[in-house]
């Protein structure tokens, strides 16, 4: 998540943006919010992100008139944990 204050809908046409996206896209993160963020009369922005490298995930963004931006939000599922009979223990025994 950040608030980098780079409007992703303008990635073809501001440089900085591009940049930071193409920096973003090389570590194998893909940005899970695509739409506007804020609306305002006359302007549509995309301003709040979130970054991931999972494929199965939920993310989406929540209407809102409490705040100026609306709210984002990301869900993914948690990874398997190896079973207790594959783990390998070790143990150091001391004695007298």
């Amino acid at each position: 998540m950040g608030n980098m204050k780079l409007d992703l809908l303008k990635y073809d046409t501001h440089t900085n943006t591009t940049d930071y996206l193409k920096s973003i896209f090389s570590f194998g993160f893909s940005s899970v919010i695509t739409l506007p963020t804020r609306l305002a009369s006359s302007s549509a922005t995309l301003i709040d992100h979130i970054y991931t490298n999972r494929t199965q995930t939920n993310s989406g963004i929540v209407v809102t008139d409490v705040a100026d931006n609306f709210g984002v939000f990301h869900i993914t599922k948690r990874r398997k944990e190896t079973p207790e009979s594959t783990v390998i223990k070790q143990a150091r025994f001391f004695t007298k």
